[in-house]
């Protein structure tokens, strides 16, 4: 309780001195940068606070410092290594380095400390698809699910890992209970498009991408595989209109799939 108090304290303390004012003027790299300020003077003030390290850490990742981000996780781990979620963000944190096999093992600690938070198991899902262990993956997005039977991200997590075992008629159940949980994220209709591609229903895999295009204009991947669905459906001259399209968006590699097997120009025309 007493750290608690002096930790509450602290924060509260550089909070009213300004330290994380003006937010909204800044932009976000900015606003990181400030905010790593702000971590720093929380630690001097008070260096064995875990939380304090945790927070820095977190502001690390949002910078791209994956590295400096499991250094000061390791730190709050040090100073209390009863907290499964210090584990949780360390997993993260080596997930984002592809370090997925570490991953694994920090998520492990994480639910050994507290077996009922859905996240940790979604998050090990996730690692586990990485290395290609789907089955391993999907029992851990059951037990997230199970725990959090309104997680759409673990409903959309477990059709991908069904989509890489071929089983496309459940990953379209899975996205379907996703999308109904959160209608507005573009890559749950994004996945199930592919999903109905994979399936022979283009017109429905079609509908998805623009859905997904409606809610997000410029998904450079939506256009591709949207292309990738009409090539299906032989509508050769619209696909290259997609993938020179989602080329533009940063995204060429449809566009120089198709070239290489012949279906477009270079200008993207029917070839």
């Amino acid at each position: 309780m007493r750290a608690m108090f002096r930790f509450t304290a602290v924060v509260a303390m550089l909070a009213m001195s300004g330290a994380l004012a003006a937010r909204a003027e800044q932009s976000c790299p900015d606003a990181s940068r400030r905010d790593l300020r702000f971590w720093e003077e929380v630690i001097r003030l008070d260096p064995e606070d875990d939380r304090a390290y945790r927070q820095r850490g977190m502001v690390h990742r949002r910078l791209g410092q994956y590295e400096r981000a499991v250094e000061d996780y390791t730190r709050a781990i040090e100073r209390n290594p009863d907290n499964p979620e210090s584990y949780f963000v360390r997993g993260m944190a080596f997930k984002l380095l592809g370090r997925y096999r570490r991953a694994v093992e920090e998520y492990n600690q994480a639910i050994a400390r507290n077996p009922e938070d859905a996240r940790y198991y979604r998050q090990r899902g996730v690692a586990y698809k990485n290395l290609g262990k789907y089955e391993l993956a999907i029992r851990d997005y059951d037990r997230a699910i199970k725990l959090n039977p309104y997680y759409a991200r673990a409903y959309d997590n477990r059709g991908s890992a069904r989509k890489n075992l071929g089983a496309y008629a459940t990953a379209v159940e899975d996205y379907n209970q996703a999308i109904r949980l959160n209608p507005e994220v573009a890559r749950f209709y994004l996945h199930r498009g592919v999903a109905y591609r994979k399936i022979g229903k283009y017109s429905q895999s079609v509908s998805d991408f623009e859905q997904a295009l409606a809610l997000a204009p410029d998904y450079a991947a939506a256009y591709g595989q949207r292309g990738m669905t009409r090539i299906k459906a032989g509508d050769t001259a619209a696909a290259c209109s997609d993938f020179e399209r989602a080329r533009q968006l940063g995204d060429d590699s449809f566009r120089k799939w198709t070239l290489g097997n012949g279906y477009c120009t270079q200008s993207g025309e029917d070839g």
